[in-house]
């Protein structure tokens, strides 16, 4: 079987290895995009070759973007530097790098730490880092390794986790009497391989580096003796200079505040960490049952999720 699993992993590293690929969902720190953290009333934003919609709480908004506050309405954004403004009725502000001109409708408000972002982790076909961020079938053996049952693989599709803390989730088929877990990297080979029952893996601290591309398969054992079916797919993990910014963003919020809350599930959103965003929202919407934005975020983070194959 471990041959197997070694086999399949190697022939997947190969095939992958042979394209360039990016992953990381980033923000782009230094392209000038904010997030709305606050708003009250109403405001519209307008981007190039695209008709004017309504702002709502959370957006993101990327440089080049101009935001419209309406009459007795009031939005608070955060750019990603950490710098906060207060966009008060009939303020227009296009979003640029660097931070806005305080003006009479224009207020400054105390700063947070820069909203936490992840560079881009490549595959370079010369050290074979990184992988594709799509779920693949691997080939081989004498029907081939094939894709049977197992679905909605977490981390997948270049997703991010902690390297500390990652968790490894999946859905199997009613057939399976068991699983065979196996994390590599090009880099190393294989770091980790545990057989299990179970659909959630929690990976021991110290196997996963900060800041790399890893691959994880899922190979099932049939009550009927079959074995070597297998699903694959990758994720990264933050560099470490992200979780430090993630956590000293954390620190500056109220953590019991729905609001906050809701603006760290869009930040995580946004990183990759879609399961924390999930929690997060969770607690959110258990402070402010009747919120809707947060419902609405909730539902689509929900739908993202469950229409992984």
């Amino acid at each position: 079987m471990a041959l197997q699993v070694r086999a399949a992993v190697g022939m997947l590293t190969a095939y992958l290895a042979a394209s360039q690929v990016t992953l990381g969902p980033g923000i782009g720190a230094g392209s000038g995009s904010a997030i709305v953290s606050e708003l009250r009333g109403s405001a519209t934003v307008e981007e190039k070759d695209k008709p004017r919609r309504a702002v709502q709480l959370y957006d993101w908004l990327d440089e080049g973007m101009t935001i419209a506050v309406a009459k007795r309405s009031t939005v608070v954004i955060v750019l990603a530097s950490g710098a906060r403004f207060e966009l008060e009725e009939g303020a227009r502000v296009t979003i640029v790098l660097g931070p806005l001109r305080a003006s009479a409708s224009v207020r400054s408000l105390p700063p947070l730490p820069a909203v936490p972002d992840v560079p881009p982790i490549s595959l370079s076909r010369r050290t074979g880092r990184g992988f594709t961020s799509g779920a693949v079938r691997i080939p081989g053996g004498a029907e081939g390794i094939r894709v049977f049952g197992v679905r909605r693989m977490y981390p997948s599709n270049g997703d991010a986790t902690i390297a500390s803390s990652t968790r490894l989730r999946f859905e199997g088929p009613d057939t399976a009497n068991g699983y065979v877990i196996n994390l590599s990297d090009t880099d190393l080979g294989s770091v980790f391989t545990v057989t299990t029952t179970g659909s959630v893996v929690n990976v021991p601290p110290g196997v996963l580096e900060a800041g790399r591309a890893y691959l994880w398969s899922v190979t099932v054992s049939r009550v009927d003796g079959v074995r070597g079916q297998a699903f694959a797919t990758s994720f990264i993990t933050l560099p470490a200079s992200t979780v430090e910014d993630r956590d000293a963003f954390i620190a500056s919020l109220r953590r019991n505040d729905p609001r906050d809350l809701g603006l760290l599930a869009q930040v995580d959103k946004r990183l990759g960490l879609l399961m924390e965003a999930r929690d997060e929202l969770l607690a959110a919407i258990a402070r402010a049952p009747r919120d809707g934005r947060l419902r609405r975020m909730l539902d689509d983070l929900d739908k993202q999720l469950e229409s992984r194959r």
